[in-house]
C-alpha cells in the first residue's frame, strides 16, 4: 500500500531525477518541472503529516527533540543571514527558504510518518526510476558541461547533463547499484522481470558512476559496503569482500578502457586526488579550514550559512553545521546524523526487506561530507526521516 507519506518519499527520491535527465535528453530545460516536482512533493508531504496529526498520538524521544531544536536554530540561522542583517550570499534569500522547509525538512517530517510495508511498496518503483534514470543518463549524458544556463561549455572529460552535475551522475550510478543488488541478492522465488531489470540496472550504475569521474559518490558506495561488513560480521561479512573486490577489479579495468579509447578522465580523477595542483581538494581543505575558524570566531551562535570567504558552502554538512548554529547545534546535528547511524543495525537485522532506505542513508550521509549543505540536501534529510521512522515502527512492535 502506498500512503501520501510514501508517496512524498517517492517524489523526494526519484521526482527531480526524472524531470532532469528526461528533459534534459530532449533538449528541455527542466526548471518549471522540478518546480512543479518539487509542489508535488511538498503537496503530498503536508497532505501526509495532517493524516498523521489526526490519526497518530504525538510521540516525543530524544531523536525528536533534538531534530526540533536543530531545525528551530538553522531557520533562525537563515533568517538572521537573510532578513535580520541581509547578509550577501551565493543564492537569492528565497533560494533558502525554499529548498530548507519545502524540499528538505518538510518531506524529512513526512518521511517519518511511513510505515514498513508502505517502504516494501515503493521499493520497486523505486528501483524501476533509477534505472530508468540511468539509462537516460548514459544514452544522453555528455562531457559539455556548462554551469552559467548554457552561455558557455567546457569539456571536462566527466559525463553530465544540462540539469545533473557530474556529482549528482555519479550518485544517480550508486544509488541505481544499491537498490538493484539489493533486488538481486534478496531474490527469494523464480528470476522475475524486475529482477532481470536489475540486473540491468548493475551494469548501467557502474557505467554511469565510473563515466562520471566523481569521487564523493563512489567513497559513498565503498562506505555503503563497508556498513554492511560491519553489521554482518567479520564471519558473514566476508562474502562481500569476495564479491566486491573482483567487481572493483572489473571496475577499474573498465575504468581505463574508457579513459584510453575516450576523452573521459575516468582513471586520472583519481590518480591525482593527492596532487598538489588538484583544485577541488585544495578548496575542499581551504572550505574546511575557514568553517573551522569561523566556529571558533562564533562558538556559541554561530557565524553565517556559508563560508565568509569562498561566498559558499563548505561541502561538509558536519562542519557546516557548527560554523551556522555554533557548537550546540553542530553537537544536536551531529548526535542526529550518528543516531540512524548507530541503531541502523536493528533495520538491518529485524527488517531487512527494508534496509534499502539504510544504505541510501549511508550513501548520501557520506555524500554530504564532500558535496552540498544542510538546506538542499534532501536525499540526506529524507533518508533519515525514513531510517527514524522504521526505527520507530520496531520499538512500537516491542512495546506490543
Amino acid at each position: 500500500k502506498v500512503s501520501v507519506g510514501s508517496a512524498a518519499l517517492l517524489l523526494s527520491l526519484t521526482g527531480f531525477l526524472v524531470s532532469a535527465t528526461t528533459l534534459s535528453a530532449i533538449g528541455l530545460s527542466s526548471t518549471s518541472m522540478s518546480i512543479l516536482v518539487r509542489a508535488l512533493t511538498l503537496i503530498f508531504s503536508c497532505l501526509a503529516l495532517y493524516k498523521a496529526a489526526l490519526s497518530r498520538t504525538p510521540h516525543v524521544s530524544a531523536f525528536v527533540l533534538a531534530l526540533i531544536t536543530f531545525l528551530t536554530f538553522y531557520l533562525l540561522r537563515i533568517l538572521f543571514d537573510t532578513l535580520i542583517i541581509d547578509r550577501t550570499l551565493s543564492k537569492p534569500d528565497n533560494v533558502y527558504w525554499i529548498w530548507a522547509i519545502g524540499a528538505s525538512f518538510v518531506p524529512m517530517l513526512a518521511a517519518m510518518t511511513i510505515r514498513q510495508d508502505n517502504v516494501r511498496a515503493i521499493f520497486p518503483w523505486v528501483l524501476t526510476i533509477l534505472v530508468y534514470c540511468s539509462l537516460i543518463a548514459a544514452m544522453f549524458g555528455t562531457t559539455s558541461f556548462s554551469a552559467d544556463g548554457g552561455v558557455t561549455s567546457a569539456d571536462i572529460g566527466r559525463i553530465s547533463l544540462s540539469s545533473l552535475n557530474p556529482i549528482s551522475l555519479g550518485h544517480l550510478g550508486v544509488s541505481t547499484i544499491i537498490v538493484c543488488l539489493f533486488q538481486i541478492i534478496n531474490i527469494r522465488t523464480s528470476l522475475s522481470l524486475i529482477s532481470l531489470v536489475a540486473i540491468i540496472g548493475v551494469i548501467l550504475g557502474a557505467y554511469l558512476m565510473i563515466i562520471a569521474g566523481s569521487r564523493g559518490p563512489i567513497l559513498a558506495g565503498f562506505c555503503v559496503i563497508l556498513y554492511i561488513f560491519l553489521l554482518k560480521g567479520i564471519i558473514r561479512g566476508y562474502m562481500v569482500i569476495v564479491v566486491a573486490v573482483p567487481v572493483l577489479y572489473l571496475g577499474i579495468q573498465f575504468a581505463v578502457f574508457i579513459q584510453e579509447t575516450t576523452d573521459i578522465y575516468a582513471v586520472s580523477r583519481f590518480t591525482s586526488s593527492g596532487a598538489e595542483n588538484d583544485q577541488s581538494v585544495l578548496g575542499r581543505l581551504s572550505a574546511y579550514s575557514d568553517a573551522i575558524r569561523q566556529t571558533k570566531d562564533s562558538p556559541v551562535f554561530g557565524s553565517s550559512l556559508e563560508v565568509f570567504s569562498t561566498g559558499y558552502y563548505p561541502h561538509n554538512v558536519i562542519l557546516e553545521s557548527f560554523m551556522s548554529v555554533g557548537i550546540f547545534g553542530g553537537m544536536l546535528f551531529s548526535f542526529l546524523l550518528s543516531y540512524v547511524l548507530w541503531r541502523g543495525r536493528l533495520i538491518f537485522n529485524n527488517i531487512p526487506s527494508c534496509s534499502w532506505v539504510l544504505f541510501l542513508y549511508i550513501q548520501f550521509l557520506t555524500g554530504s561530507m564532500f558535496s552540498g549543505a544542510i538546506w538542499n540536501s534532501t536525499y540526506l534529510w529524507v533518508t533519515l526521516g525514513a531510517c527514524y521512522a522504521l526505527l520507530r515502527s520496531l520499538h512500537q512492535s516491542e512495546a506490543h
